[in-house]
């Protein structure tokens, strides 16, 4: 018994010296909203002001400080803020263990997450989360009522953002009513800029010839795709013009204009004058997507700024384009159109020139599909990377097919051989398991042996704990070993079963003619099929039929 008395005393000491304190690494998380007045927006110093406090808190409590996170103007309503993911982020990786912040408020204002972080997340990471102004510290253990007083901070913490969320939104009704712009950007061809309580709209003197182009094109009978040509062999896109300045496009330039872009332009009134707001219900902090509000809801104010279009043109462009509308979708269904229906080529042709898969029209006239690709180029038609029917591939595939399996050995000798090949890989990969398996049982009772030794005292816990590790890897390192061959063994499964269904269909077109090229049979045999401007087509098919003949030990070719 002397051994086993010692091993309790070992014990004893180690755990007498696991009592020590705990040095703290600590993070300082500042936060300031989005939601704030204009006149306070270049005031972020506060965030300084943060900053300090929590310093002077840290030196108090001796407290080293490793790092300061700082979120600004992010809404406190949802943790969604890049800086305290990277906070997160450094806890899991144990480079702070302590956080510190001026109040609950600058953590956060959705009270139950900041609850459950609280009482559940940094306990259970081990990390001791200090508010400065609320006099909280997890580590302090003394207070009782504490919680429940953290618990109603964060629920007027709460209710404080939905009011100011509600006063925000009343504010912009408001100014949309008086006729304010409130958008993020100003619509191309004007600019924004600040006047008594809010922002009004001046034309852009740059880019108002642009727009007044628009519109005569318009005017013409152009078409929004010839309007995108014109424009995109002088000016910049609206977005490049935004971002850089330039309104003349530079020779290298490739971005084009959007055709459907354009028909926006035509009916927005904002051209003729009137200000048209509040079209879009704005996507709150707590709902995934906003949604059109009805037309009646939508905030109206006329003559609101300088018009760059009449209205007489503005209407007459509506006009036209309502007409010419009605006849390009008479003339569209009888020719050509998109197709709903999945087509059985649909993600596998891809052009060779650029990589893209190619798009799909159908033509009602002919009755059949028609693959094309112009690269980045969508409006220039001359520049088309690639064009091809669906009959000729059909035509191509059938032939390529008959080629390939007119000079193999009959269908039954390759399954023979398949089964045969299989048969022993499989069977070879379940003996290997089977030992595995065996050395994994012996491994557990070796461990279960260790464990008797050391409940008899034969055996110190130092030595013990040591073997027990070095057994565990050992199991471990079978365990993953056993990984790798299931995943072996359920990959050689797979394959055959693919491979069977690809001889199948191979070896069932020679009876058969290219109306059978359907898309059953194509997704049995094809991975893609790249095609060129000279409509050169290329076949790969899902199997090398030359390195599985290989594989499969030389049957194939006679």
């Amino acid at each position: 018994m002397a051994r086993t008395k010692k091993r309790y005393e070992l014990s004893t000491a180690q755990e007498k010296t696991k009592k020590s304190p705990t040095f703290y690494q600590a993070g300082i998380y500042t936060r300031l909203s989005q939601e704030r007045k204009e006149e306070y927006r270049d005031k972020s110093n506060s965030l300084a002001m943060q900053e300090e406090l929590c310093i002077k808190e840290a030196k108090e409590k001796g407290i080293r400080i490793a790092k300061v996170y700082q979120d600004y103007e992010y809404t406190g309503t949802n943790f969604q803020r890049p800086a305290f993911h990277e906070m997160m982020a450094d806890i899991k990786e144990r480079k702070i263990n302590c956080i510190l912040v001026k109040d609950l408020s600058r953590f956060g204002r959705e009270y139950l997450e900041i609850g459950n972080y609280i009482e559940k997340v940094f306990p259970f990471l081990g990390v001791r989360f200090i508010s400065v102004n609320d006099h909280f510290d997890t580590e302090n253990k003394e207070d009782d009522k504490k919680s429940f007083e953290v618990t109603i901070k964060n629920i007027i913490n709460d209710l404080y953002a939905k009011d100011i969320s509600k006063k925000v939104s009343s504010t912009k009704q408001a100014k949309m009513k008086q006729g304010y712009f409130i958008g993020t950007f100003a619509p191309y061809g004007y600019k924004a800029v600040r006047k008594d309580k809010g922002r009004v709209l001046i034309a852009d003197e740059k880019v108002r010839e642009v727009v007044e182009l628009m519109f005569d094109l318009a005017c013409k009978g152009a078409s929004q795709v010839e309007i995108a040509r014109e424009l995109t062999k002088k000016y910049t896109t609206p977005w490049q013009y935004m971002k850089t300045g330039e309104v003349l496009r530079s020779p290298d330039n490739k971005k084009q204009w959007n055709p459907g872009a354009i028909g926006q332009f035509f009916e927005n009134e904002v051209y003729i004058g009137n200000m048209v707001q509040g079209m879009h219900e704005k996507k709150s902090v707590r709902k995934e997507k906003g949604a059109y509000k009805p037309v009646e809801e939508w905030v109206k104010v006329e003559d609101t700024h300088e018009a760059i279009i009449d209205k007489e043109t503005f209407f007459e462009v509506q006009n036209l384009r309502k007409e010419k509308g009605n006849i390009q979708r008479e003339k569209y269904n009888l020719y050509t159109k998109t197709e709903t229906a999945d087509n059985k080529y649909k993600g596998l042709l891809i052009c060779k020139h650029c990589g893209r898969l190619l798009k799909m029209r159908y033509r009602n006239i002919s009755n059949e599909y028609y693959f094309f690709c112009r690269g980045e180029d969508c409006l220039f038609e001359s520049k088309v990377h690639c064009k091809i029917r669906e009959s000729e591939i059909d035509k191509i595939l059938f032939h390529t097919v008959k080629e390939s399996i007119g000079s193999l050995s009959p269908k039954d000798d390759w399954k023979n051989k398949l089964e045969y090949f299989y048969k022993c890989q499989l069977k070879d990969m379940e003996n290997k398991l089977k030992k595995l398996q065996g050395k994994k049982e012996h491994k557990l009772s070796e461990l279960q042996r260790k464990y008797e030794e050391y409940v008899k005292g034969e055996l110190l816990l130092e030595n013990y704990q040591k073997e027990k590790a070095d057994i565990q890897r050992q199991i471990c390192s079978v365990e993953k070993e056993s990984g790798i061959y299931l995943e072996k063994q359920k990959t050689a499964k797979q394959k055959r079963r693919e491979l069977e269904c690809f001889i199948n269909s191979l070896f069932d077109i020679k009876s058969k003619d290219t109306d059978s090229i359907d898309e059953e049979f194509i997704r049995k045999i094809i991975d893609f099929i790249t095609i060129s401007k000279d409509r050169k087509v290329i076949i790969h098919f899902k199997f090398d039929i030359v390195e599985e003949m290989e594989l499969l030990g030389g049957l194939g070719y006679e």
